[in-house]
């Protein structure tokens, strides 16, 4: 769906705004970013993996004319991720606490990091874990 609002300036039309909105059947809509194409945001959802933390799905490198299934891949995908909860976190805190043991060996030491290096039991990797979008 696209949307044109148009408004005449002395004898012209201009252009004020155009969005174009997909639909997850998992999340609703999402809006595409004025700067960037091929990005989609939906509005925030509780997302109870993270303790119903209000969160906008974002989806990148979407084109919808080019890829015709990513929809319901993704909603798929979606209703997979938002049937977790937190109690489903202890099952992934070995990937999240190796993910950022690689990170810190990749980057310079600096003090504010050292509570991570601390970390002595994986399950406490998620204090550390702030989303703000997915």
């Amino acid at each position: 769906m696209v949307v044109v609002a148009q408004t005449p300036i002395v004898g012209k039309l201009k252009r004020i705004h155009m969005t174009k909105v997909i639909n997850s059947s998992v999340i609703g809509p999402l809006k595409q970013d004025e700067r960037f194409a091929d990005w989609w945001k939906s509005d925030p959802i509780p997302v109870p993996f993270f303790d119903n933390l209000n969160l906008t799905i974002l989806f990148t490198g979407f084109k919808p004319e080019n890829d015709p299934t990513f929809i319901d891949q993704a909603n798929q995908a979606l209703k997979t991720f938002l049937g977790l909860a937190k109690a489903d976190r202890k099952n992934l805190s070995e990937l999240a606490y190796k993910n950022c043991k690689e990170f810190l060996a990749q980057i310079f030491y600096r003090q504010m990091d050292q509570a991570l290096r601390d970390i002595k039991d994986e399950n406490d990797i998620w204090q550390f874990i702030e989303p703000t979008k997915i």
